[in-house]
């Protein structure tokens, strides 16, 4: 019988050779509210 609970996922990330834009070269978005599309991005031209 089960307890119906799935198992812990863990993650463990992307390692690459290179990074485009390394984390702490992540400017600040003029607005705070906009800082996810600042993240998002350089998250996303990292590979």
């Amino acid at each position: 019988m089960t307890s119906g609970r799935s198992p812990p996922i863990r993650s463990f990330g992307m390692r690459y050779e290179w990074v485009a834009i390394p984390a702490n070269e992540i400017p600040r978005a003029a607005d705070p509210l906009f800082q996810h599309v600042v993240d998002t991005y350089a998250s996303e031209v990292r590979t």
